[in-house]
């Protein structure tokens, strides 16, 4: 996986509709789209496009796809909770979309989307940091409860499908 191997920045070369992923920010010749700096992820970016467990992006957001998901390397921040909002692809009735979160290896937290719950903002804490700490920081969720429309006979989408991210944020 792209992450594992420490390939967390998207390159586009110039000139060309190609792109490589990098472990360094700066490659000569090549213009990087360094890690997300802020409090809000847009799911929509580009950079998605290329990291492991997510699908094509829509007009809203995009779906996670199959056990694993990897967001984007995200500079130091000082908030105190990492909220996805968005809701889970809940095909029967007792579907539900269990997501582990984990920064820097170690698991933060736990939630879940289900029938009762199916929507909404989920949040987990995140550790605090000091300010002059600029290293990026790897995060990622591990999903159960994911299927396929196709498996439930739906449609023929083979998409493992687990949640429907409309925004990724820090508060």
């Amino acid at each position: 996986m792209a992450s594992t191997a420490g390939l967390r920045y998207l390159c586009h070369i110039p000139n060309t509709q190609f792109a490589v992923l990098s472990r360094l920010a700066t490659i000569k010749k090549c213009q990087t789209v360094e890690s997300i700096d802020g409090a809000n992820v847009d799911t929509t970016e580009e950079i998605f496009d290329y990291l492991p467990g997510w699908s094509h992006k829509e007009i809203i957001g995009r779906w996670t796809i199959g056990a694993e998901v990897t967001l984007p390397a995200i500079k130091a921040i000082s908030y105190e909770n990492l909220c996805i909002k968005g809701h889970g692809y809940l095909p029967a009735p007792s579907s539900e979309i269990l997501a582990e979160v984990y920064f820097e290896g170690s698991l933060l937290g736990h939630f879940e989307y289900n029938k009762s719950k199916p929507d909404g903002e989920r949040c987990v804490s995140v550790p605090s940091r000091s300010p002059s700490d600029t290293q990026a920081s790897s995060i990622y969720l591990k999903l159960a409860g994911y299927s396929s429309p196709a498996s439930h006979g739906l449609s023929s989408d083979d998409r493992l499908l687990g949640i429907f991210v409309e925004k990724i944020y820090f508060k």
